[in-house]
């Protein structure tokens, strides 16, 4: 298999009767289509592409779209012709879905129906709708180019700092990503895959397209977040993909459900989570107490079993990405009987470099290496430190080199040379290898050096404070200063100040004096439309002190920090 249409030509041909796409039909239907099915879909559309719209190998197509299906058979599509994905975040402000339309030279731009308006004003360049495909010209029959090492898709990051750069990923590179994951994940034939993960979210088009296109399973599709939420219990997964914020909101559901139920339930399933925690933390697996042991089977049976059945009754487990996951919502789910399996990797990598799987896992970790960053594939990794001394048994900055390793940054030469080098890439993360599990500190980017000398990595006192019921966003800050503080976003702002600094500090407690914010400063909500989030809803560090710089200043000043 040398170009990513031929993952899906090689599952049509091994199980084409096999359902691949679960999809919404109308109001309140359901829909399915087959591996054959689909292929046969996505030979008619790159027959349109090609007739209507000329599109050749190199070209590059701009695809912006809430996720549906529509998209996935449009890639294959794509792909079949040689061709290049821009999938481009419909949540984006103008100014950026401008930039990247312009920076991406898209020979065509398909919106989705719901969006044409805001993207027409975008660009300068005529916009087609996913309608325009809707075509019956016949199957295009050639042979999809052996493409290998060619650009398969231009990924842009969410651009923390600075614009956003495109990443360009090969059909080596996804294949060889989509393929490795399924050395980790016992995903089958009978899994059904549940999924809200963009797909400008390289973690999607490597789980999702690829990876379970190979493995012959079923992709579900939702509407939307609320469909998702509601419907996940009819739509009976086994396996969802989701990122932290996703498995808060799936918490939070589970406590609301248990909650309706009155008190007595109530205090049955708070026991329930405490057997859980003692279970598996005393190694209940290997070395079951008899007594703990049957405790938890009648819980199994009972609370648990009504759990699950709230959650489809068929659901394995999670896998988590696109940010560090809070070890408290992992042993939530563990103790439940769901476990969540922390992956890690990025898009530069396409992306995934790391994951928990079963068996193999281990809470406040990333998980163990992934098989194409084995010598024996023609791929390392390793640590670098401040001093250039490098080493898998030494803490610092994460190099990994391999198959998966991006083409480069698209027209940025010399940022490229700077991330590879050497043939290795430079993640930018802070870590360690502790008995083959993978542990971030933090970015190097992002660390806070305060005026005692000092190192402070402010994710993990981020992911603490915001689990917090009253804080919705939070950024800690403090470099060249006496201390660090935290700049916060309520949940309501009629919360008071206090209250949440006291919280802030129960929640802290065990950290280093230094690493305990010394003050908090209310700001307006961070978001997309002002940049001062991602599309990934990541905080963006620089545009919030552009854009919050003069209240902060006078906060540190106030504090006799400048």
């Amino acid at each position: 298999m040398n170009n990513l249409y031929d993952i899906l030509k090689f599952s049509a041909s091994e199980a084409g009767a096999n359902t691949f796409l679960d999809i919404p039909k109308g109001e309140d239907e359901r829909a399915t289509l087959t591996y054959q099915q689909t292929l046969d879909k996505v030979n008619q559309q790159a027959q349109t592409l090609n007739l209507d719209f000329d599109i050749k190998a190199g070209d590059r197509i701009a695809i912006i779209a809430p996720k549906c299906y529509e998209q996935i058979v449009m890639y294959y599509a794509i792909w079949q012709l040689g061709a290049v994905i821009v999938p481009v975040s419909e949540g984006l402000g103008s100014d950026e879905i401008s930039f990247i339309l312009a920076d991406a030279e898209a020979k065509v731009i398909f919106v989705h129906e719901s969006f044409i308006e805001k993207v027409s004003n975008c660009t300068a360049s005529e916009v087609q709708s996913f309608a325009s495909l809707n075509k019956d010209l016949g199957q295009y029959t050639e042979e999809a180019p052996q493409n290998y090492d060619e650009t398969a898709a231009l990924i842009y990051t969410s651009g923390s700092t600075g614009r956003p750069k495109g990443v360009m990923l090969s059909h080596r590179n996804l294949i060889v990503n989509g393929i490795s994951s399924a050395d980790k994940l016992p995903v089958t034939p009978e899994d059904r895959v549940a999924s809200l993960l963009p797909y400008w979210h390289s973690f999607a088009l490597s789980t999702e397209v690829v990876m379970t296109c190979f493995l012959h399973g079923t992709l579900v599709f939702a509407r939307d977040m609320r469909d998702f939420s509601k419907n996940l219990a009819t739509w009976k997964p086994s396996i969802v993909m989701a990122v932290p914020r996703m498995l808060a909101m799936y918490r939070e559901q589970i406590f609301k459900g248990i909650e309706s139920k009155g008190e007595a339930i109530a205090a049955v399933f708070a026991d329930c989570l405490v057997t859980g925690e003692t279970y598996f933390n005393s190694n209940g697996l290997k070395n079951p107490d008899p007594r703990l042991r049957l405790k938890r089977l009648k819980q199994e049976q009972t609370i648990l079993k009504q759990i699950g059945l709230m959650m489809g009754g068929n659901l394995r487990f999670f896998v988590s990405g696109g940010a560090p996951i809070a070890p408290d919502l992992q042993d939530f789910f563990r103790d439940i009987n769901i476990p969540v399996y922390q992956g890690y990797g990025l898009s530069e990598s396409s992306p995934v470099i790391s994951c928990n799987t079963p068996g193999f896992s281990r809470t406040g970790s990333s998980g163990t290496m992934l098989s194409w960053l084995d010598p024996t594939y023609g791929g390392d990794w390793t640590f670098l430190t401040a001093s250039g001394e490098k080493g898998k048994h030494l803490e610092g900055e994460l190099l990994v080199k391999g198959d998966c390793v991006m083409q480069g940054y698209w027209k940025y030469s010399d940022t490229s040379a700077k991330t590879l080098e050497n043939g290795w890439l430079h993640t930018g993360d802070m870590g360690r290898v502790e008995e083959g599990f993978l542990y971030l500190n933090g970015r190097a980017s992002n660390l806070i050096v305060l005026r005692g000398g000092e190192k402070v990595h402010p994710e993990h006192i981020e992911d603490m404070i915001r689990e917090l019921d009253e804080v919705a966003e939070v950024m800690v800050i403090g470099d060249d200063c006496k201390n660090i503080y935290a700049l916060i976003n309520k949940i309501d702002e009629g919360i008071d100040d206090k209250l949440i600094s006291k919280k802030i500090s129960e929640v802290c407690r065990d950290l280093a004096i230094f690493q305990k914010p010394k003050g908090i400063l209310a700001l307006a909500p961070f978001n997309p439309d002002d940049g001062t989030l991602t599309p990934t809803l990541k905080i963006r560090r620089k545009n919030i002190w552009e854009r919050s710089g003069n209240e902060i200043n006078a906060f540190l000043k106030a504090h006799k920090e400048i």
